[in-house]
Parts: C-alpha cells; structure tokens; sequence
C-alpha cells in the first residue's frame, strides 16, 4: 500500500511541476532580451514572438497589450503601465492545461518594441506533441489582436479623450 501512495505522490508532483505560472515569467522589461527576434519556440514548451511599432506611443500600445491578452482568453493579473509589463493567465484548451503570457513594451526612439512570451503545460499523451500546433501561435495571436486594436484606434476620428488615458 506504501508503494502505490509513494507512485501517486510522485505522479502529483510532476504534475505541479510542469504547470506554467505566472512567476515563470520575466517580471520586468529588463528581463526580456529585446535584440532578439526569435519567433515561434524557443525551449520546451515556451514560445516568443516580437514586433515594433513606428511612431506609435507607448500608451497606445498598453492599451492594445491589455485588448490583446483578453481577446485571446487571457485574465491579466498584472499590468503595468510604469513597467511596460502585462501578465495574463488563460485556463485549459484541448491541447494544453494552462497557459501563461507576458507582454513587454519598450521604447526604442521613434520606435516601440513590443515582446509577447508565452508559455505552456501539457499532458504527456501517446499522441504526440500535438499542442505544439496551437501553443506555439499564442505569441502571434496577442500580436495580431493588438495590430488591429491599434489601426482601429488609428482610424477612428475624435477619439474620446477618456478612452485613451491610461490610469495608474
């Protein structure tokens, strides 16, 4: 009896340890290597993507990030305006149990570069790695909800002053 509690003790740990959370990811700008513009993944189970912004302004881009994140699923537990950093957590999909992401805005110049890390907890299946199709388009998806949340705001006249500002 010892030996099959010790065999589902030792199954449950493993279980907590390949759960993605929140901690795991860079917790500042400073963290974040914004030299390089690697897409897709990068290590097991964590995936990255990066795009600038020209003459776009960093509030605008908080904004779009938070858009981003909640139009993809995510719940944003952390955002900050002052850091350029927002964390999001997204519950389980088919191919993963749980996902977490971070968005990270800093400007360079006339430019801002904005990083979106993403990583991921699966199940060891017979399948295969079958979640590396999905998970591995988190990164883009967060992008591409923000590109288009920032050509709508561009287009829209006499846009509401109180819709832009970014409260602390």
């Amino acid at each position: 009896m010892k030996k099959i509690d010790l065999l589902l003790l030792g199954f449950w740990l493993m279980g907590l340890a390949g759960c993605a959370t929140l901690s795991s990811l860079p917790q500042s700008v400073d963290e974040v290597d914004f030299n390089s513009f690697t897409t897709g993944k990068t290590a097991m189970w964590k995936y990255e993507d990066s795009t600038s912004f020209k003459n776009v302004d960093k509030e605008m881009l908080f904004l779009a990030a938070k858009h981003g994140l909640s139009t993809n699923g995510f719940v944003i537990h952390k955002a900050s305006y002052e850091d350029g950093v927002l964390l999001g957590y997204h519950d389980i999909t088919p191919h993963d149990w749980n996902i977490v992401a971070g968005v990270y805005i800093k400007p360079f110049g006339e430019k801002t570069v904005v990083k979106v890390i993403a990583k991921t907890s699966k199940d060891f299946s017979l399948v295969g790695n079958i979640g590396d199709t999905t998970s591995g388009s988190w990164p883009q998806l967060i992008i591409s909800s923000m590109q288009d949340y920032v050509l709508k705001e561009s287009l829209t006249a006499d846009k509401p002053q109180k819709h832009l500002e970014v409260k602390p």
